[in-house]
């Protein structure tokens, strides 16, 4: 049975704004890039309904962006405030504001496609493979890596994992980010202690899944992907 919608959750389908919020909920068809941050937009629709929004939005985009979205409810929240080309700003106490409305918070975000951008990460990955790699195969990795989440996006889910265990909410965070290719989902693994998080071995995980990612990628560009160990869980989810 469809658990009752949040209160929260039907203010922003009528359109209505929290009365705590400053920035005014604006109902929309679509996800869209929002660097005024006057508004806040709300879509409802599905996890893939936003995800394909995403994927338009990134086309075009020059800043990145960041949205809550809620899967119990079907309702995206835009998150994201001091947008640039290499950085959001995610609102944690968007986050916070919906501990209490589902079993499951997803922190979605996109990373511009930007040409300087992409052409110094074709050099990184050129250098590193020492020329070997034929120039589409070079431009395809420097797509891909440019969509792969880093220590940034996982500290914002860690850092909601960690409110949670201090409000005592057992809940789900995950973070996914939209790149060309496909999308890309990243959380903390079952058992790991959030506070320890960041000790010695979770960057290891860091670079073993980044290396773990561009190996699948090279044998099957298309071919779904997921990693685990004892700090994070990482999965490829290809258009």
């Amino acid at each position: 049975m469809r658990r009752a919608l949040s209160l929260l959750t039907l203010l922003a389908l009528v359109g209505c704004t929290p009365p705590e919020d400053e920035r005014i909920w604006d109902l929309r068809k679509h996800l869209e890039s929002n660097t005024g941050n006057v508004e806040r937009i709300i879509r409802y629709g599905s996890f893939e309904d936003g995800i394909e929004d995403l994927r338009n939005v990134l086309a075009d985009a020059s800043d990145e962006e960041s949205y809550v979205f809620l899967p119990e409810e079907n309702v995206w929240i835009e998150s994201g405030r001091e947008e640039d080309y290499a950085s959001v700003m995610v609102e944690v106490g968007v986050i916070d504001r919906f501990l209490f409305s589902g079993d499951e918070v997803v922190v979605v975000h996109y990373h511009p496609l930007l040409d300087d951008v992409l052409e110094r990460l074709a050099s990184n990955v050129n250098e590193h493979y020492g020329g070997t790699l034929s120039a589409d195969v070079v431009e395809g990795l420097a797509y891909l890596a440019n969509g792969m989440p880093g220590l940034a996006d996982f500290s914002t889910v860690f850092m909601s994992y960690s409110f949670a265990e201090v409000e005592e909410v057992d809940i789900n965070f995950s973070g996914v980010v939209s790149s060309f290719y496909g999308w890309i989902r990243y959380t903390k693994a079952e058992d790991v202690v959030v506070n320890d998080i960041f000790e010695e071995s979770f960057y290891n995980s860091l670079y073993s899944y980044n290396l773990g990612l561009v190996d699948a990628w090279l044998e099957n560009p298309y071919q779904p992907w997921e990693f685990e160990d004892d700090n994070i869980r990482v999965t490829f989810h290809p258009y």
